[in-house]
């Protein structure tokens, strides 16, 4: 392909071998990859990445299933060398307009490095960092992982993640070991970046049983300019300190708006929350932020139990000096009649709505004549279609979905046996 003007290569049925990454760098540019959804890889938990795109361009990844990984199953980089990172710590070329989509990644072991080595927290199904521009993951799935299911990150001077978009993707439990992290993460310490997109993805148990503070959706290090709508963001059945379905910490001009947020019969989990802390380098004043017109539902008893930076039973939460996020006309049900709690440490949602919203307890469909669906909520319904070929999740089963207070948690390993039976192409 390097050599001639035929850029695309089908990789047949099978299972492949790979005990390292399949690098594609500028050479590579405009090529695509077809796993026509038959196509396995298999790290053997030794390769670093299944496929690592250094500096390359216009590349398409599409239809693999990637499995048995130490950090990636796409790593993605551009620009000048990222020293937190082995693999990255190297400059190239910048890596603009890439896309994976379609792909399974799954099994991602993520192990602590030597000091001073972050790899196993710059990890995740599909990770692009640097001068990235215009990156697309989209209608993926993304599941078992030590750590996230996708990171997009902006660290040193001239990186840029512009454009980007993640897109229809389904992240089942993520964030297993590793602390602080997120299914869906962006980050942009560089303040340069705009027009980023988080869009109707679904999200489900982003936080083990043993480790503390995963999140759904989480915009750290002054990700900015950032739009998060038509998700659906499930907690699982484990809730630590600092777990959260959304976290905004240090950017500006961040909507979030039109999402599903189902806390589930974990009172553990908070609702959003809003942080800034002191850190070196450029900060923002978190001006222009807001979390509007979203539907949080619950399925437990009693009062919420959330726990954040020693604050306890608020479903928002405010660090650091910042002015108030615009909160409001956010819809509030529990379906077991606890707590449905619209308060916060410094800011309550100005304009709760508490009604039973009539959402399917499996796919969470809106039933005709909601009144969530006119003024002043105007909740646009969420439809299916989420992952590879539109069929993940029909009807992932969980942890007290909303409006199905019989349903029981499953473990993660029956869990998957339940995806995978929905899964045509496996």
């Amino acid at each position: 392909m390097r050599a001639s003007n035929i850029k695309t290569t089908s990789v047949g049925p099978g299972t492949y071998k790979r005990t390292f990454a399949l690098v594609l760098t500028r050479s590579d540019d405009g090529e695509t990859w077809l796993g026509n959804r038959t196509a396995e890889i298999d790290g053997g938990g030794k390769a670093t990445d299944i496929f690592l795109v250094m500096g390359g361009s216009g590349i398409t990844i599409d239809g693999f299933r990637l499995k048995n990984i130490l950090y990636r199953g796409v790593g993605i980089h551009g620009g000048a060398a990222f020293s937190d990172d082995p693999v990255f710590n190297v400059a190239t070329d910048p890596a603009v307009g890439n896309i994976v989509q379609n792909t399974e990644v799954s099994d991602i072991s993520a192990p602590s490095g030597a000091a001073g080595d972050y790899s196993y927290w710059n990890s995740g199904g599909v990770v692009a960092e640097g001068v990235v521009p215009n990156t697309m993951i989209a209608r993926n799935y993304f599941h078992d992982t030590n750590s996230m299911g996708a990171r997009i990150g902006a660290e040193r001077p001239g990186d840029d993640i512009s454009g980007s978009s993640l897109d229809g993707n389904v992240v089942v439990n993520s964030m297993q070991v590793v602390s602080d992290g997120g299914a869906i993460y962006v980050q942009d310490e560089i303040l340069n970046s705009v027009n980023i997109s988080i869009t109707h993805n679904y999200i489900y148990n982003f936080q083990g049983p043993s480790n503390n503070q995963g999140r759904g959706i989480y915009l750290d290090q002054s990700a900015s300019n950032v739009t998060v709508t038509d998700n659906i963001i499930r907690a699982g059945p484990w809730g630590a300190e600092g777990a959260a379905a959304v976290i905004l910490s240090g950017g500006s001009n961040n909507t979030v708006k039109n999402n599903i947020i189902d806390l589930g019969c974990n009172a553990r989990t908070i609702t959003a929350v809003f942080l800034m802390l002191p850190r070196g380098g450029a900060n923002t004043p978190m001006a222009g932020n807001s979390f509007e017109r979203n539907l949080v539902l619950s399925n437990f008893s009693g009062a919420q139990n959330t726990f954040f930076f020693n604050q306890e039973g608020y479903s928002y939460y405010c660090g650091g000096k910042i002015p108030p996020p615009k909160v409001a006309h956010n819809i509030y049900f529990n379906a077991a009649g606890g707590e449905e709690g619209d308060n916060g440490n410094c800011l309550s949602d100005a304009a709760p709505v508490h009604v039973n919203p009539r959402v399917s307890a499996v796919q969470y469909q809106i039933a005709d004549g909601s009144s969530l669906l006119n003024a002043p909520v105007n909740f646009r319904p969420i439809h299916a279609g989420w992952g590879p070929d539109s069929v993940l999740p029909e009807a992932v089963p969980g942890a007290c979905q909303a409006g199905a207070a019989g349903d029981r948690p499953w473990s993660p390993r029956v869990l998957r046996r339940w995806v995978r039976r929905l899964t045509p192409w496996r």
